[in-house]
């Protein structure tokens, strides 16, 4: 679905890569700050531990942080943006350009709800659900990166973990997709007679 909505971006998958960078760089200046914390607050540092040097370096990479995530959002939401202006265009000429029989079985309001509701979820949910997706895999990519570095005998459950992943996300999907479609046919079912 996700190479379908970025295809057609004017950005392409060089979008994709920038904001994968800022992800990553942004993922980094977090693990920055934590080894950064850890260290000066370590028991062999207490003796020269300078508080001002402390806060400012902490100040200077929770700035950095704060001005990778802030582009990150900017250009996922340029790139949603722009995306769902072709999308729009696309929708507006095949509806423009239907045959009349089209118009004929079918009523103006569930053309005009059905469009809404697609144009809904490429303008808002679509970028959402791609940004949000994109941070948590790179968060749980720097706790697993994290994990291994100081307690590397639970990189061993990792495999074991990953499979019980996988085969879970398949059943929730294919469940969630029953799911979906018995609501949408008991929906239209139940509107019907009142369109």
């Amino acid at each position: 679905m996700f190479t379908n909505y970025i295809a057609p971006s004017p950005y392409g998958w060089l979008g994709v890569v920038t904001v994968l960078f800022f992800s990553l760089a942004w993922q980094g200046t977090l693990m920055a700050s934590d080894y950064w914390l850890a260290y000066e607050t370590s028991a062999k540092r207490a003796a020269s531990f300078n508080p001002s040097l402390f806060i400012e370096i902490y100040a200077i990479i929770a700035a950095v942080s704060f001005v990778l995530i802030f582009l990150r959002i900017i250009l996922v939401t340029v790139m949603g943006l722009k995306t769902t202006q072709i999308f729009f265009r696309q929708m507006l000429h095949s509806i423009l350009h239907a045959p009349m029989t089209f118009f004929d079985t079918t009523p103006s309001g569930r053309i005009l709800s059905r469009a809404s509701t697609d144009q809904t979820n490429v303008d808002i949910f679509i970028p959402f659900f791609m940004n949000v997706t994109v941070a948590m895999y790179i968060t749980l990519l720097s706790i697993i990166i994290i994990t291994c570095q100081y307690t590397w005998p639970t990189a061993i459950f990792l495999i074991p973990l990953g499979w019980l992943n996988i085969w879970y996300r398949g059943y929730y999907l294919a469940t969630s997709r029953e799911l979906t479609a018995a609501r949408f046919h008991h929906k239209s079912t139940c509107d019907s007679p009142f369109l």
